[in-house]
């Protein structure tokens, strides 16, 4: 495990991934915990040169600020309680290489009304059938 601090600029904007712990196994990442505080977090696809294919159990969870977060297509799976009390997420657009997506992943997240996956909405209830059965 490690510790990262990296800067994205989209549109001019500074968008921070300040200060994540990631795990690295068979040559890819892990995001395992993040610490910033940050309303709006881009999640890089790559941390110095190697894929992030995972948001881990509890990664985000309890991250009362965030309101929106970019996940890369890199990523495959979201884990238990990814982002669970994100109480400030409203939307979150999971890329179509995302297959599986851990039990509460987004649990008390009672502010997130749009979930986007392969360019359909669902709600909180229909996501994780939509990827199961894809």
């Amino acid at each position: 495990m490690y510790r990262l601090r990296q800067r994205s600029i989209r549109n001019g904007e500074i968008l921070s991934f300040l200060r994540n712990k990631a795990r690295e196994e068979n040559g890819t990442i892990t995001i395992t915990e993040y610490i910033g505080k940050a309303a709006e977090v881009n999640i890089p696809p790559t941390i110095k040169g190697k894929s992030i294919t995972s948001i881990g159990n509890s990664a985000f969870d309890k991250c009362t600020s965030l309101t929106s977060i970019t996940i890369p297509d890199s990523v495959t799976s979201i884990g238990e309680c990814a982002f669970w009390a994100c109480t400030s997420l409203t939307s979150i657009t999971i890329p179509d290489s995302v297959t599986s997506i851990g039990v509460c992943a987004f649990e008390g997240c009672k502010s997130l009304t749009s979930i986007t996956y392969k360019g359909r909405q669902y709600s909180l209830d229909e996501i994780y059938d939509a990827i199961e059965n894809q």
